[in-house]
């Protein structure tokens, strides 16, 4: 065999092994899509004390993006020696028998990014943008990226600039990718690159009442609905993203905001009973303001659920059932069964079932509430501000008194 057909024959066999692990690298991905991480974002205020936080929060988030980092890391992080520039890891285990964080810290300078993981990255880029730079982690075996971003503080003019140049260096590389952080100014209000998804809690994550804090990914997918967490010494909130549907048919609670009033679902008056009215009230973490959504099955169609009080068997319902019209107020009635019994016989009928559905593709944490028999939406009525609205049906109407956010309970 002559020297040209060897080289020819080890390119091919090179470009056969590049296609091979391509096809691996893409089936990981498939198997382990990267909407199974839980991921959750929280500017800390440069606090040393805020560690402990950020490490409770690796209990039910594998991947979360810090902001406002202090130079020095925890007590019990180690560094690994793996350093790419001013970006450092660190193997961090508190008490010794903790769960294992990988804490990586970049240097700036501004303010300080970081990142918490509960794997070992197995890629870690700096990506620079035109004020502050990004940290980026990538895991294999979902195939995605997850960048650190802090927009400058005069009003995030460069959030646009950071959310591009993350998702550039991502595809060039063929990851999937998500940006989570402090982007200082309000989600959709900056151009997000094609082919890319808002997930943002509808709330103020700010001390200010701003809506600073949220991600923007080309995953999509409703398995990162985003919530407020507990405030833990910050100025801003940490904000996670996770999923309202069951797991090991085991039910979360939720929270559910209305995007105009503010305030979330609420049974007026605190307790239950046949009739009794829901509006819209501040948060106060109640029973009567917590709820599941209880996935009805195959026969109703995928989008068909049951919203379940936590106060026990009550169903979000309307007034006069099937002889309900346009303005008719919602309350909660005992739950029917699944049939649609004693109201009636066919579950399409129901009007204890409820179509849940994005107005904006671009938006899966933005919903409207449909109810199946009416077809008439869940309307915050007259859109009233108050404390206390009522919730009533209503033709859809592309106004916000009509969109909701959903907040699994952490």
């Amino acid at each position: 065999m002559g020297p040209r057909r060897i080289v020819a024959l080890l390119a091919a066999v090179l470009l056969a092994l590049g296609l091979a692990s391509a096809v691996a690298e893409k089936a990981r991905a498939q198997q382990n899509p990267g909407d199974t991480h839980r991921p959750a974002t929280w500017n800390i205020q440069v606090g040393r004390d805020r560690w402990a936080g950020v490490y409770n929060l690796m209990n039910l988030h594998d991947v979360v993006a810090l902001q406002e980092v202090p130079n020095i890391p925890p007590t019990a992080a180690v560094f690994t020696g793996r350093r790419l520039g001013a970006l450092s890891e660190y193997r961090w285990q508190e008490g010794g028998r903790g769960r294992v964080v990988y804490l990586y810290i970049l240097t700036t300078g501004s303010r300080n990014l970081g990142m918490a993981t509960t794997w070992r990255a197995d890629d870690i880029a700096v990506v620079n943008s035109v004020y502050r730079p990004m940290l980026a982690v990538v895991n294999h075996t979902t195939n995605t990226m997850f960048a650190s971003a802090h927009a400058s503080a005069s009003g995030g003019g460069d959030a646009a600039t950071l959310v591009r140049r993350a998702a550039d260096w991502a595809n060039s590389r063929g990851y999937q990718w998500a940006v989570m952080g402090d982007f200082n100014r309000a989600p959709g209000t900056f151009a997000r690159p094609g082919g890319s998804y808002l997930y943002n809690a509808g709330q103020a994550t700010q001390q200010s009442g701003g809506e600073l804090d949220y991600m923007v990914s080309n995953v999509y997918t409703e398995n990162w609905q985003a919530s407020v967490l507990r405030n833990q010494g910050s100025d801003h909130w940490p904000v996670g993203f996770s999923s309202f549907q069951a797991a090991s048919n085991v039910y979360p609670s939720v929270s559910i905001s209305s995007d105009s009033n503010g305030g979330v679902l609420d049974v007026l008056g605190g307790t239950a009973s046949n009739g009794a009215h829901v509006g819209v009230y501040p948060d106060h973490g109640g029973t009567n303001q917590r709820w599941q959504l209880r996935f009805l099955g195959p026969e109703p169609g995928p989008r068909n659920y049951r919203l379940l009080s936590d106060l026990g068997d009550w169903c979000l319902d309307v007034d006069n059932g099937l002889n309900s019209t346009v303005g008719s107020y919602n309350n909660v009635w005992q739950c029917h069964a699944t049939n649609g019994e004693p109201e009636t016989e066919h579950w399409y009928q129901d009007t204890q079932n409820f179509n849940l559905s994005h107005p904006y593709r671009g938006e899966p944490d933005r919903y409207r509430i449909e109810d199946h028999s009416t077809g008439m939406y869940l309307n915050i009525l007259g859109n009233s501000h108050s404390a206390g609205a009522q919730v009533g049906q209503y033709w859809f109407q592309w106004q916000d008194n009509e969109y909701f956010h959903i907040h699994p309970e952490s």
